[in-house]
C-alpha cells in the first residue's frame, strides 16, 4: 500500500512539472512577442486605425498592437504622449504616430533610445529629439516600402498601411530613402528657478481639465503652502494658492500643488483649468508669488464704512492674502461723489488686480469708470438694483446691506408702541437713502405710522433738517441706509440727547455713536463674507456667476447712556435680545 501510494506521488509530481513547463513555455511565447504602439487623434473606429491594425495583424501577427487615443489635431501635447512612451516601451517596441496627418506633412522614420518610430514631420517627435539619442532619421519616400507610388498621390490610409507594414519588416531605415537633416521642432520651455521666477511649461490637460506642468518637486520648494502665486501661461495670468492638493481650496478655486508625479498641477478644485484660462500643452508658465493690489473706494469716512473695511481686511489675512502677499490701496472721497472717477484712476494707475467700492456712491461711480478687466466686490449697498449697479458690465458681485424695512419698522413699534409719527432724515441724493425713504414710506401706514421726510444732502445739513423736524413737535427720528447720516451721527446724536428725542439707527455704529437703538443686518457677517467674496474671485471665481449676498436684519443694538439722557426706559426683552449694548 506505502509503495502504491508513493508511485501515485511521483506521478503526480511528473505531471505537475510537465503542468509548470508548458505554462513557463506560454510565459517565454508571451514575452518574446514585441509590441507596436499606435499613438493617435483618430478614434479607433476610423478606416486608417482599423485598416493599420489589420495590416498589423494579418502580416505581424508576432506584434502585440496598444493603442493609445490623444486630443485631436493637438500634436504638442501629443508629443509628451509618444516621448512618454518612449522612455516607457522596451528595447526593440515599435511606435506609429498618426497625429494630424496630412498629404502633404512627410512622414519620418527613426530609431531613439532603442525604439523604432515612425511619425509625421509636424513637431510629433519634438520631446524626442529634444532628449537626444537619435540615429539617422530617414524620410518616408520610397514608392516600393510606401505604397508603390509618391507620398502625394497616395490617400494616407494606403500610406500608412503600406508604410507601416514595411517598418515593421525590419528594413533598413535608410532604404526608405532620404536623409532628414532639419526635423520641424517647437519651441521648448525647461523647468528653471531663476531671480525668483519658476517657468516651465505644460506638459498635457487631462480629462478633467487639469494642466500638468513639466516642473519636478525639487523646485518646488521655493514656494510654501499657503503661498498665493500669480501664474502666466499663454494670453492668460491668474492667481493660485500653493496647497497640497484640490481641496486645499473651496469647490471652485484655483489651486497648484505637488501632484502624485511630483510635478506641478494647476486645477480648479471640481472645474476645469484648462477651459477657464484657455490653457494648452506646450504653452510657457512663469510663476511668481503674487503681489497682488486690492483697491478699496470709499465714498467718506464713517464708522460704518471704516468698520466694514477692517473686518474685511482680518478676514483676508485669515485666508493667507497677508502684507506679505497683498497690498491694499484706500482711496476717500470725503463724502464727494464727484471725486470717486479721479480716485478710481488713480487706483487704476496703482496696476490694481481687483475694485472694492464701499456704499452705493462709490459702487456706482466704479460700475462706469472701471474697465471689465478689473472685476468689482460691492459692500455696503443698500439696494444694487435700484442703483443701477447690476447688469452694466461684465465682472461686478458683492455684498447689500440692505434693511428688511418691514423689520426695521416692527422694531420700532416694539420700542415705542404708541408712536404715530416719526421724523426721518435722508439724503436724497443718495440713490440708497431714497430708496430706503420710499420703502419706510410705503411700510409705515400698515403700522399706524405717519413719516416726515427732511433732506440733508451733506453733514453740513443735518442741523437744520432736525430742527425742521422738532418744530413740528415730532420727538422721534429715524435714520435708514444713508452714508450722509452714519458720517454725520454723533452730531446727529448729541442733538437728539440735547432735545431729549429718540433716535433709531439702523447698525450698531449708530448706537454706540449716541443714538438709542438700532436694528440692523450683521455688519460683521457682512464684512467677512466681503472679504471671502474677494479672496474668491481672485482665486478664478467668475463674478458674474456669484449671487449678490444678503443678509438677516436681526441684529440689535442698545444705548443705555443714551436712555438715561432722555428719560427713557428700554424694555427688558430689547435689552436682552440686543447683540450690543453700550453703555459708558
Amino acid at each position: 500500500m506505502k509503495y502504491c501510494k508513493f508511485l501515485m506521488l511521483v506521478f503526480l509530481m511528473i505531471i505537475l512539472i510537465a503542468a509548470c513547463t508548458d505554462e513557463t513555455n506560454i510565459i517565454n511565447q508571451t514575452v518574446t512577442k514585441k509590441t507596436v504602439v499606435i499613438i493617435s487623434d483618430n478614434s479607433p473606429t476610423t478606416d486608417i486605425i482599423i485598416r493599420v491594425s489589420g495590416e498589423i495583424i494579418s502580416k505581424h501577427p508576432e506584434f502585440d498592437i496598444r493603442y493609445i487615443q490623444v486630443e485631436p489635431f493637438n500634436y504638442i501635447e501629443a508629443s509628451y504622449i509618444i516621448d512618454l512612451t518612449a522612455q516607457t516601451l522596451p528595447k526593440g517596441s515599435y511606435i506609429i504616430g498618426i497625429v494630424d496627418p496630412e498629404t502633404s506633412t512627410k512622414k519620418m522614420v527613426f530609431t531613439a533610445d532603442g525604439k523604432y518610430i515612425l511619425a509625421p514631420d509636424n513637431g510629433l517627435a519634438t520631446r524626442i529629439f529634444n532628449r537626444g539619442n537619435i540615429d539617422s532619421i530617414y524620410y518616408a519616400e520610397n514608392p516600393v516600402l510606401i505604397g508603390g507610388d509618391v507620398q502625394e498621390n497616395l490617400s494616407y490610409e494606403d500610406f500608412y498601411t503600406a508604410t507601416v507594414s514595411s517598418f515593421l519588416s525590419k528594413i533598413p531605415l535608410k532604404q526608405f530613402r532620404t536623409k532628414v537633416e532639419n526635423p520641424v521642432k517647437f519651441d521648448i520651455y525647461p523647468a528653471k528657478f531663476e531671480n525668483d521666477t519658476l517657468t516651465g511649461e505644460i506638459s498635457f490637460t487631462d480629462n478633467f481639465g487639469n494642466c500638468v506642468a513639466n516642473i519636478p518637486d525639487n523646485l518646488l520648494t521655493h514656494f510654501k503652502v499657503g503661498d498665493i502665486l500669480k501664474i502666466e501661461a499663454g494670453n492668460s495670468h491668474f492667481f493660485a494658492k500653493y496647497g497640497t492638493g484640490y481641496s486645499s481650496v473651496d469647490v471652485g478655486l484655483n489651486v497648484a500643488f505637488k501632484n502624485s508625479s511630483k510635478r506641478l498641477e494647476i486645477s480648479v478644485n471640481y472645474g476645469d483649468m484648462s477651459s477657464r484660462y484657455s490653457i494648452s500643452a506646450g504653452m510657457k508658465l512663469t510663476i511668481t508669488k503674487a503681489k497682488l493690489k486690492i483697491g478699496i473706494l470709499k465714498y467718506n469716512d464713517s464708522e460704518v464704512a471704516n468698520n466694514i473695511v477692517n473686518f474685511m481686511k482680518t478676514e483676508l489675512q485669515t485666508l493667507g492674502v497677508t502684507n506679505e502677499s497683498a497690498t491694499i490701496v484706500e482711496k476717500n472721497a470725503n463724502g464727494d461723489a464727484n471725486l470717486l472717477p479721479t480716485l478710481i484712476n488713480e487706483l487704476l494707475n496703482e496696476k490694481i488686480d481687483i475694485l472694492v467700492p464701499v456704499s452705493t456712491p462709490a459702487s456706482q461711480s466704479a460700475v462706469f469708470n472701471t474697465p471689465e478687466t478689473i472685476p468689482i466686490v460691492f459692500t455696503y449697498v443698500t439696494d444694487p438694483e435700484s442703483a443701477g449697479i447690476l447688469n452694466k458690465r461684465n465682472g461686478v458681485t458683492g455684498c447689500s446691506d440692505a434693511t428688511n424695512f418691514a423689520d426695521y419698522i416692527r422694531f420700532v413699534k416694539r420700542l415705542l408702541p404708541n408712536l404715530e409719527i416719526a421724523g426721518h432724515i435722508y439724503n436724497d441724493k443718495e440713490s440708497n437713502a431714497s430708496y430706503a425713504k420710499q420703502q419706510l414710506a410705503t411700510l409705515a401706514p400698515f403700522y399706524n405710522l405717519t413719516l416726515k421726510s427732511e433732506i440733508a444732502n451733506s453733514t453740513d445739513q443735518i442741523a437744520t433738517a432736525f430742527q425742521n423736524i422738532k418744530n413740528q413737535s415730532i420727538n422721534t427720528i429715524l435714520i435708514a441706509a444713508d452714508n450722509t447720516m452714519s458720517k454725520g451721527i454723533t452730531n446727529l446724536s448729541a442733538l437728539s440727547v440735547e432735545n431729549k428725542m429718540v433716535l433709531i439707527g439702523d447698525s450698531n455704529e449708530h448706537s454706540q455713536g449716541g443714538a438709542l437703538a438700532s436694528i440692523s443686518v450683521d455688519y460683521e457677517k457682512l464684512s467677512k463674507s466681503t472679504g471671502n467674496l474677494i479672496y474668491s474671485v481672485l482665486l478664478g471665481k467668475n463674478p458674474d456667476n456669484e449671487d449678490i449676498r444678503k443678509f438677516s436684519t436681526d441684529v440689535i443694538s442698545v444705548n443705555k447712556t443714551t436712555a438715561n439722557k432722555i428719560g427713557f426706559t428700554i424694555p427688558i426683552e430689547i435689552i436682552n435680545e440686543a447683540k450690543f449694548v453700550y453703555e459708558k
